[in-house]
């Protein structure tokens, strides 16, 4: 076999396969013997037919399966011979193939980059200087008590319903043939908050104590069990059982020992500090992701086409999963994925082009994870497991090497932003 490589536009590559016509005869003769055994053809026993007849009856199968054999057999030895190291799976554009004759095949194929990283120490980034203050405090203290709030039942008030109140409800939904398909007692809802929409919410102003309304409405498909046809507006039946009255506790000492403080002030002071350690660490997380794109802008690089929709693949598949867990239906999910395709193409190439950075600089700065980096990071992911435990654990779901990988690459950053210049603003 010869095999030779062309090169083309940018990262794509023509490469030719030669086959000689010994070895192509020696496939074609193989192919239609394997049919031969398995057929019956009008006349002749099972196995027993002819060659020309089965070449007659079965030679574009034949040409199809030998040109399969011919690729599979060859072109992984045509990639060593010409030393191509191939980005993706590859494309023919046309073949030669017949009996008694030499084949040649033609591919595109795309290879990788060469990568040269500069530039890369010294990167000026901005960091925000995080300060947490009084206003944030309350605000995130309010939010706390609202979420220990209970309901009581008004006795005092009996409708009509308007926005702001709070209320439970028993509420079913029927399909076209009468049949409930939801079921919900005492469901708890505050009017002009929307959780079901709002022209749910709507319908519902005026009720008054124990009275019941009918109305047509299309729920959120989370709500609905999965056997129920999406996007089907059904027949509701609600009764009003109870005004409900919205506690929220008291700020004092004794709401603060809820979490394990003394007073009111100490439970101040840990919010205090749980929203700066937050704020920060989110900063971080900004700062890293400043330095990737400084990195990727000082050192642009051409991407593999194949690689990028790989990736965008990949993230749009994640995204549905996290879709079907919210319970999208399949229509919804398309919708989603089509309004944000833009967006999955972008990140698709700016964590291409990272990865190949990154994987470039390790590399090059021979960045390396020993021991204690690996035990430290084990207590810093896993806090309440034993660090060996839990490498056999990473180990046992083959995800030990993502592990080190993802570790390899936190060490490349740290390193380069203690080299950069960064200025808090």
């Amino acid at each position: 076999m010869e095999s030779i490589v062309k090169e083309t536009k940018g990262l794509k590559r023509k490469l030719e396969l030669k086959i000689t016509e010994k070895e192509v005869d020696r496939c074609f003769l193989r192919n239609y013997q394997k049919i031969k055994q398995k057929v019956t053809l009008p006349g002749f026993r099972k196995g027993k037919a002819p060659l020309s007849a089965i070449k007659q009856n079965y030679k574009d199968k034949v040409l199809k399966e030998v040109l399969e054999d011919l690729f599979h057999s060859h072109y992984p030895s045509a990639l060593k011979n010409t030393k191509t190291q191939v980005a993706g799976p590859p494309h023919l554009l046309n073949f030669n193939l017949q009996e008694g004759k030499e084949a040649s095949l033609l591919l595109e194929v795309e290879i990788h980059p060469t990568v040269k990283v500069e530039n890369y120490l010294n990167l000026e980034l901005e960091k925000e200087k995080i300060s947490v203050n009084e206003t944030q405090v309350k605000e995130s203290l309010e939010r706390l008590r609202d979420s220990y709030s209970q309901f009581e039942e008004n006795l005092n008030y009996k409708g009509p319903l308007k926005k702001g109140d709070f209320c439970t409800l028993n509420l079913s939904a029927f399909n076209s043939e009468n049949i409930k398909v939801l079921n919900q007692e005492n469901f708890l809802i505050e009017i002009g908050q929307n959780k079901l929409g709002e022209k749910f919410d709507e319908k519902l102003l005026g009720l008054t104590n124990e009275e019941e309304r009918e109305f047509s409405f299309q729920f959120p498909d989370y709500m609905l069990p999965s056997s129920q046809n999406q996007n089907t507006t059904l027949k509701v039946k609600v009764k009003l059982i109870a005004f409900k009255n919205k506690k929220i506790p008291e700020l004092n000492d004794e709401f603060a020992k809820k979490f394990k403080v003394s007073h009111v002030e100490e439970l101040k002071e840990k919010i205090k500090q749980d929203l700066q350690k937050n704020l920060e660490q989110k900063e971080q997380e900004n700062l890293e992701n400043r330095l990737l794109k400084t990195l990727a802008k000082k050192n642009p690089l051409e991407l593999p086409q194949t690689l990028i929709e790989d990736q965008k693949q990949r993230l749009k598949e994640n995204t549905k999963k996290h879709l079907q867990i919210y319970k999208f239906s399949p229509k919804d999910q398309e919708i989603y994925l089509q309004k944000h395709e833009e967006e999955f193409q972008k990140e698709a190439v700016f964590s291409l082009h990272i990865s190949y950075l990154v994987e470039q600089l390790i590399k090059d700065l021979k960045i390396q994870t020993n021991s204690e980096d690996i035990e430290k990071s084990l207590k810093e992911s896993f806090p309440n497991k034993n660090p060996e435990d839990m490498k056999k654990e990473l180990e046992k779901k083959n995800h030990w090497n993502q592990f080190l990988s993802h570790l390899t690459r936190k060490k490349l950053i740290s390193y380069l932003l203690d080299q950069a210049k960064i200025i808090e603003k």
